[in-house]
């Protein structure tokens, strides 16, 4: 196992402070719009097969070109200049996926809520944009996780107390579950300082929590798939109907620019480098093998579209975005 080491006081203070989008504005498939609610939220719909789906804006992260490893700073920020990206900080937008069954409503890592990486949380647009659309956090039925990092849990309890959506079953990787509320004394620095806003949320919802292990089917729509190395059981979730696939990335693929020309770089907060670098390519590869549709947590939003793979290069991809 290699970790990549950076003292959490330097990446603290690369990133200001460790701190408690673009978009299509429509009329959600799922419920009629409550015409009270003003918030306009950033939202888009498709279906796979026979289920609905809709991408819900969570706000994005700023982060420091300093998270990224595995080559020179000063490759990394050259390659982010010549792809017209701030050089200094990457954003990431947070995309909720929410979908409707036969299983009722489920939200699929329900973003960060009041976690940021700077001085002010750029997140937590989640349950303004629920309200907006007629779902209260009362009617959602079941709750998915990739992995147990703040800025995909941090909805889980609002006031690290009391679980935000009351009534749903919160499936959670087991490993996951025991690794960040028993945290390891050897563990990296900076899981001690995420534990701190992760473990509440997670025991928060501990009535509520399902705990599995491997990579199960929660139902015929849904299915767990292995992606571990980001963090120590780290998931990617697909969805089927009628011969059609979604699968999730989570972040096993954090950025669509950086990670599909240089999928051997990885973020400075990855558990596991050489486990991450292997998830990452079988993921990219499986997904372009099948031309499934793909929805990266972190793209712009609404972050979903398809893996093409190269005829002239292995393992380098490109990125065709949906309209």
């Amino acid at each position: 196992m290699k970790h990549h080491t950076l003292s959490r006081r330097a990446l603290l203070k690369s990133s200001g402070a460790l701190a408690i989008g673009l978009g299509m504005a429509s009329q959600s498939v799922l419920v009629q719009a409550d015409p009270d609610v003003t918030f306009s939220p950033d939202v888009y719909h498709f279906k796979v097969g026979d289920v609905k789906m809709t991408i819900i804006s969570d706000g994005f992260l700023n982060v420091p070109s300093e998270f990224f490893a595995g080559a020179l700073p000063s490759a990394i920020q050259n390659f982010l200049e010549r792809h017209f990206m701030n050089p200094q900080a990457i954003t990431a937008d947070m995309n909720v996926a929410l979908m409707e069954d036969d299983k009722g409503l489920t939200l699929i890592d329900p973003g960060a809520a009041s976690f940021s990486l700077g001085g002010d949380p750029t997140g937590g647009r989640l349950i303004g944009s629920l309200r907006a659309l007629g779902i209260a956090p009362e009617d959602i039925d079941n709750v998915v996780i990739t992995h147990a990092h703040p800025d995909h849990l941090g909805a889980f309890a609002l006031d690290f107390q009391h679980p935000t959506f009351p009534n749903a079953t919160h499936y959670i990787s087991r490993d996951e579950w025991n690794y960040w509320t028993n945290l390891p004394e050897a563990a990296p620095e900076l899981d001690h300082g995420l534990s701190q806003f992760t473990a509440p949320n997670l025991l928060a919802v501990e009535s509520q929590a399902e705990l599995y292990a491997g990579n199960p089917y929660f139902w015929d729509h849904i299915k767990i798939v292995e992606t571990p190395g980001h963090t120590i059981d780290h998931k990617a979730v697909l969805i089927e109907s009628q011969g059609e696939q979604l699968i999730l990335t989570g972040d096993a693929v954090g950025n669509p620019t950086l990670h599909l020309k240089h999928p051997d770089w990885y973020l400075v907060v990855d558990y596991d480098v050489d486990q991450v670098i292997q998830s990452r390519i079988g993921l990219l590869d499986d997904a372009s093998d099948a031309g499934m549709k793909v929805l990266m947590y972190h793209a712009p939003f609404p972050g979903l579209g398809h893996i093409k793979g190269s005829a002239l290069f292995d393992h380098h991809w490109e990125w065709i975005q949906s309209r």
